[in-house]
Parts: structure tokens; sequence; C-alpha cells
């Protein structure tokens, strides 16, 4: 236990000085109720036609699904610029939500942040019609003298799963970490009166994400 502490307690130092040196909930302008929440997807992979989902929770997740066919409605007259690129509108309704996007045919690449695919550009950014959800590009650039790196799913740990019992995990996950945790055979532990002391069902509560996907 001792030396569980002393790892514990080294992690939390790290974790205090680079939040110090670099913010990204304040960065990314989030309040004190908000917190970040994010998905890989991986477009025709592991073979053309597939899209392969991995998201980390208390576990690495991974589900697999039919590249999504969205049905876009181009606004041509209805531009911008973003970044420098001049963007067309389109919009489109994806599982039970309305979103509109900007897309740039300057970067001739059909995709866009999350499952977003089939404009005739990428993305560079995209708005559920309630406001719940937004998708901004911040920066594009090239890096020099750095290695591409291919993130290879297969080797690293994950539990394959359908997309429906991802759901569940994930409104599990938002309702109750902690006792999704034990399910797993994990601890939880919180950080109280100068101390790492184990949590039980229903003594963390985690800012509620509504589902991206209603259907």
């Amino acid at each position: 236990m001792v030396e569980r502490w002393g790892v514990l307690k080294k992690a939390d130092s790290v974790r205090a000085m680079a939040t110090k040196a670099y913010n990204l909930f304040k960065e990314m302008g989030l309040g004190s109720n908000e917190t970040i929440s994010y998905a890989d997807c991986h477009y025709n992979y592991p073979k053309k036609g597939i899209l392969t989902v991995s998201v980390g929770y208390i576990s690495h997740f991974v589900y697999e699904e039919e590249m999504p066919v969205m049905e876009w409605r181009i606004i041509q007259d209805d531009t911008t610029t973003i970044l420098g690129y001049p963007c067309n509108k389109a919009t489109v309704r994806f599982r039970g939500r309305d979103y509109t996007a900007w897309f740039t045919s300057d970067i001739p690449i059909s995709y866009g942040p999350w499952k977003f695919n089939g404009l005739p550009g990428t993305i560079l950014q995209i708005t559920e019609s309630s406001g719940l959800f937004e998708w901004r590009v911040m920066g594009i650039y090239r890096p020099k003298e750095r290695r591409i790196l291919i993130f290879d799913i297969e080797k690293k740990r994950s539990y394959p799963l359908s997309r429906k019992d991802f759901q569940k995990i994930e409104r599990k996950f938002w309702e109750d970490p902690v006792s999704l945790y034990l399910t797993a055979n994990r601890q939880f532990y919180v950080y109280k009166n100068g101390e790492y002391i184990e949590a039980k069902p229903g003594d963390v509560k985690i800012p509620y994400i509504p589902p991206l996907e209603l259907e």
C-alpha cells in the first residue's frame, strides 16, 4: 500500500505540474462543470467500408460498424472562411441529431471529425442544432523532422464489443463510474483530505454529456 501511495503521489505531482504548464480546460474555454470526451475513429479499417471506433474509459473499448452513409445537403450560396480556407455550408441529419457543417474543397479529403464523412472536402467546423456539440479545427500544420506515428489498434489491449453494448457502457460511465470500475475488477481512488481513499459506488459524479447518437 505504501508503494502504491508513492506512485499515486508522484503521478498527482506530475499531473499538477503539467496542468500548470498547459491547462487544456482553460485553453479550450471549458468551465469547472465541463469535461472532455473523445473517441478515435479509424476510417476504412481494418478493411475498406468499415469504421473502427476506439474509446478509452476504464479500459480500451473498440467497436466496428459499416462506414456511415450521410445524406448531405450542400448550400452552394452560403460560404465563409475558416483559417484562410474558403468553406461551403452543408447540413445533415445523423442518428437522431441535425448538424450544420462548413467544409473546404481546397483540402480534397472527404472526412471530418468523429464519424462525419462524404462531403467533397474536409470539414473544418460542424455544429449540432441544439448547440450541445461542436467541432472546430483550431489549426493546421505540417510537423517537421518528426516521425509519422501509425496507431496499430490490434497491438493495444482492447475489448471488442458492439456499438449498442458500448452505448450502454457509456451511459453507465456517466451515471456511476465507480460501479463500472468495480465491475471490471478495478479500484477507483479519490483524493480527499490530503490522501487517496477507495471510492464506493455513488461517490463520484462526472459532468453528464448527452449521447451523440440517439438512434
